[in-house]
């Protein structure tokens, strides 16, 4: 149990369907805060910003330590717990996420996964991943989120997934101020 990483209390089968009870975040999803805040037009602080990531990167160090990779980071998978006035950051959802013994090229290349949070790794099917880069993938998605909470905007966007995938390879992204 880590305090960043969100608990799964229990785990049952019904309907042929598989169930997983996990604790309350009784705060929503960072998605949905982030949201709340840009359109209050009320920024983060450099603080706020600070410790957010850190929640989120002490959450990733767990999971990595442990051999699991996320694989789909995004603030829809951050959930807020709220404790004594301050809010905590668990990161959940591990749909997609990969053991590092079954981590191939197989598994972890392709468009799987939030496209605005990917890596370049994720398209380049030239240098597929390898157990040597495991890791990297949610560490890049973490940058993604730091700047969103940043600028209330995504460093890499476009309409259309293909164009946003080749900026993302390209590193062509919108400058902080």
């Amino acid at each position: 149990m880590h305090p960043y990483i969100v608990r799964v209390l229990d785990n049952f089968l019904l309907d042929n369907k598989q169930c997983i009870v996990m604790e309350l975040a009784e705060g929503g999803d960072l998605q949905k805060y982030i949201n709340e805040r840009k359109t209050a037009g009320k920024p983060f602080t450099e603080a706020e910003i600070v410790k957010k990531v850190a929640n989120i990167a002490l959450g990733l160090n767990e999971l990595h330590s442990n051999g699991i990779q996320h694989r789909d980071l995004k603030p829809a998978n951050i959930v807020i717990e709220k404790s004594a006035n301050k809010i905590i950051l668990k990161i959940t959802d591990f749909g997609l996420s990969k053991d590092k013994n079954t981590y191939t090229p197989d598994t972890t290349t392709g468009t799987t996964g939030t496209v605005i949070f990917s890596s370049p790794e994720r398209f380049n099917k030239t240098t597929p991943g390898e157990k040597d880069s495991f890791g990297k993938e949610d560490i890049w998605a973490l940058g993604c989120i730091a700047y969103n909470l940043s600028t209330f905007m995504y460093p890499f966007e476009d309409h259309d997934t293909f164009a946003l995938m080749k900026k993302i390879i390209e590193g062509e992204h919108k400058p902080l101020s």
